[in-house]
């Protein structure tokens, strides 16, 4: 599986997703939203619901969701794996 590995607080996609996650105004105007948790992930997988990126810990999966996020791998989703320190 591709990924690509974020490891700063100063990158533009990390400050972008901590402003989804924070700021109202943002989702708003950026017509996006973040979703968090293993039970919408499998929701969305179940429901063929495709999104934009998929956002993961470097600190690991569970076996249960390692396999949902290959999926999506496999359909052109992107991965993005945050760094230990963020």
């Amino acid at each position: 599986m591709d990924y690509q590995l974020i490891q700063s607080e100063t990158n533009a996609k990390f400050k972008r997703w901590k402003k989804l996650a924070e700021n109202t105004r943002f989702i708003k105007k950026e017509g996006a939203t973040l979703a968090e948790g293993a039970h919408l992930l499998i929701t969305m997988n179940e429901h063929a619901v495709m999104p934009e990126a998929l956002i993961l810990q470097e600190s690991g999966i569970s076996n249960e969701v390692s396999a949902i996020v290959e999926n999506f791998a496999q359909q052109n989703v992107r991965i993005y794996v945050l760094g230990a320190r963020l």
